[in-house]
């Protein structure tokens, strides 16, 4: 849904010096829904290859949270109506579940 209302997509995540894409995904996901709840991540077989034990990511220390509404409205120019409706349409389906 994102993708077709924006032309781009939602995660766009790249390898880093100190940092694999995935782990570069996982940050992207953080900084627009929050931190993934340990119950979450700790279901997955590699956790421990991306977070330590306080639930951080090992190689990407500085996140800058960026709220789907915020992204509609800076990087699109959306309308607060419109990008309040369309994010409110779409985070329960990005929500983490439990």
């Amino acid at each position: 849904a994102f993708e077709l209302a924006t032309g781009d997509y939602l995660f766009e995540p790249h390898n880093g010096d100190n940092y694999s894409r995935d782990e570069d995904h996982l940050a992207h996901i953080c900084e627009l829904l929050g931190s993934i709840p340990p119950s979450v991540y700790k279901k997955g077989q590699h956790w421990k290859e991306f977070f330590n034990k306080q639930g951080r990511l090992l190689h990407i220390h500085q996140l800058k949270p960026w709220p789907l509404l915020d992204v509609l409205r800076q990087k699109y120019d959306w309308p607060f109506e419109q990008a309040r409706q369309f994010a409110s349409f779409l985070i329960p389906m990005l929500a983490f579940d439990q």
